[in-house]
C-alpha cells in the first residue's frame, strides 16, 4: 500500500508524572516512580498511573482554576498542564497536531506521530 494512503491516527491520552520537585517540568526535571510505574494520580476514567484520557484531561483544566498552568512549549512541541505544582501532563492539542503533521506529511505521506 503506498504510504500517502495510510494515516496511523492522534492521540487521544496524554502522559502524567509525578515531579519531584513543585513547579518543575522541563527536560532536567526529576520525577517520582520508575520507567515501568508511575507515580502519578490515576484517571477516574482511566484508572492508570501515568495515562489520562484527553477529557479527563480537559475536566482537570475546566475544574483546575488557579491550581493549573496550560502552556505550549515550542521546543519540544509539547502541550503541557501543570495540576497543583507536583503533576505534569503532557498531551496533544490542535497546536501540536498541526505543527506535527505540517512537519511530517510531506515526508512521510500521512502518518503521524504520539507524542
Amino acid at each position: 500500500m503506498p504510504n500517502n494512503k495510510i494515516y496511523v491516527g492522534e492521540a487521544s491520552y496524554g502522559r502524567t508524572f509525578r515531579m519531584a520537585q513543585d513547579g518543575c517540568w522541563g527536560p532536567m526535571c526529576d520525577f517520582t516512580g520508575t520507567r515501568l510505574q508511575s507515580d502519578a494520580n490515576p484517571g477516574k476514567c482511566t484508572k492508570t498511573p501515568g495515562y489520562l484520557g484527553y477529557a479527563e484531561i480537559m475536566e482537570i483544566i475546566r475544574l483546575g482554576g488557579n491550581q493549573i498552568q496550560v502552556f505550549h512549549d515550542h521546543s519540544s512541541n509539547t502541550d503541557v498542564l501543570l495540576y497543583k505544582g507536583l503533576s505534569g501532563y503532557s498531551y496533544p492539542t490542535t497546536t501540536s497536531t498541526l505543527e506535527i503533521s505540517h512537519t511530517l506529511m510531506p515526508a512521510c505521506q500521512g502518518t503521524m506521530s504520539a507524542i
